[in-house]
């Protein structure tokens, strides 16, 4: 009887018709992707609330100073 890394080999073979390396590559390659969007859309939220924080600002200034 295989040992139960023998088992877990032969499943991820089965499961994604890759060798246990390749799978480990294509889940790797895969949290790059994730990764770098998650990067993005950080990047992309402090943008807004960068912007959010000005139009504050300008909308309070334009406020007490009577210009609304």
């Amino acid at each position: 009887m295989g040992t139960y890394r023998d088992q877990k080999k032969a499943e991820t073979r089965i499961n994604t018709g890759l060798q246990p390396n390749q799978a480990f590559k294509v889940r790797v390659s895969s949290l790059d992707l994730l990764r770098e969007e998650t990067q993005r859309l950080e990047s992309l939220y402090q943008q807004k609330l960068t912007a959010l924080d000005d139009l504050k600002k300008s909308l309070l200034h334009q406020a007490f100073s009577g210009q609304l």
